[in-house]
């Protein structure tokens, strides 16, 4: 007598993902990497100024760069330190800077992976640039070390800290011109009207001769006592 034939289980059928479901698991798996977000707005921020109309870079030469600097960065991150309590530490191993010079070492590797010219990156991105990818904060500098830095992202918790920050260093920087400020003198002006050898600082007031009437020259008689001889008496203008 044969066995009776094995039959497969019913196939279950199972719901595709919908957009939103999509959307949430790619944001759980980018939270799962460290510093994923904070490296994504960095690399956005440099894709609008490779995407421009007026771009040599194709499509896919951007598309390939951008990978490529994602991947970069990540790396440094993995192996810096990166302490949201303390965003700070480390930065300076995670930034970007890009002088009139020289194309940041971290973009020239990303353009060299992506075999994209490196010349063609740099004519793209300001000529004197910083950008600094911290935990819970992302920002640049364009221009010198005087100009505004910019916030691309930023943790409300992480700016708090940053502005409290900021008021500390303006109230010691404040205390210290303070400190070192030189005693005002008031000046004055000689009555030939130029500035004296004592004469004050640009802030003090400037007093002219014309502001007060000099005394008139008088005679004074002197008389001598005769004990001094017959000098007589000494006239003293």
């Amino acid at each position: 007598m044969s066995k009776p034939s094995a039959t497969a289980p019913p196939r279950k059928h199972t719901a595709s993902p919908t957009a939103s479901e999509a959307s949430v698991s790619a944001s759980e798996s980018s939270d799962a990497v460290t510093g994923a977000f904070e490296v994504g707005c960095a690399v956005e921020f440099i894709a609008k100024h490779l995407n421009v109309p007026s771009s040599p870079l194709t499509e896919s030469q951007s598309a390939q760069f951008q990978a490529a600097l994602t991947t970069l960065l990540l790396e440094t991150i993995s192996t810096s330190a990166w302490i949201p309590h303390a965003p700070h530490l480390g930065n300076a191993r995670r930034s970007i800077m890009v002088t009139p010079k020289r194309l940041d070492k971290t973009l020239a590797r990303a353009a060299d992976a992506s075999s994209v010219p490196s010349n063609l990156i740099s004519t793209l991105l300001p000529s004197e640039m910083v950008l600094w990818v911290d935990p819970g904060s992302v920002c640049y500098r364009a221009g010198s070390d005087h100009a505004p830095i910019v916030a691309i992202w930023e943790d409300p918790a992480v700016q708090q800290q940053r502005l409290m920050q900021q008021q500390i260093i303006k109230q010691r920087w404040s205390q210290t011109q303070l400190s070192q400020s030189p005693p005002q003198m008031v000046g004055y002006m000689s009555p030939s009207g130029r500035s004296s050898g004592l004469s004050s600082a640009s802030s003090s007031p400037q007093l002219s001769h014309q502001q007060f009437s000099l005394p008139q020259r008088t005679k004074v008689t002197m008389k001598m006592p005769a004990s001094m001889g017959s000098a007589g008496n000494v006239m003293v203008n």
